[in-house]
């Protein structure tokens, strides 16, 4: 079963959409995501789902920075 599913996305705020499709935390599959975000090698902005993990409420969504710069 994959634990996430990265989306691109038209909206002007954000890049990509990662919804999260496992009840896991997060920070046992964010390094996966950081490898998949990377191969394309460029900067953007990420809004994270975590409905499955935290349920509906005012944590559900997390957004942060990739900056390819910083992985250097």
């Amino acid at each position: 079963m994959n634990e996430y599913t990265i989306i691109k996305t038209d909206v002007e705020d954000y890049d990509r959409l990662v919804l999260c499709l496992s009840f896991e935390s997060l920070l046992t599959y964010i390094k996966k995501i950081e490898q998949a975000l990377a191969i394309d090698n460029v900067d953007e902005k990420i809004l994270i789902d975590q409905l499955l993990i935290t349920g509906n409420g005012t944590n559900r969504f997390m957004s942060f920075s990739f900056l390819m710069e910083d992985l250097i």
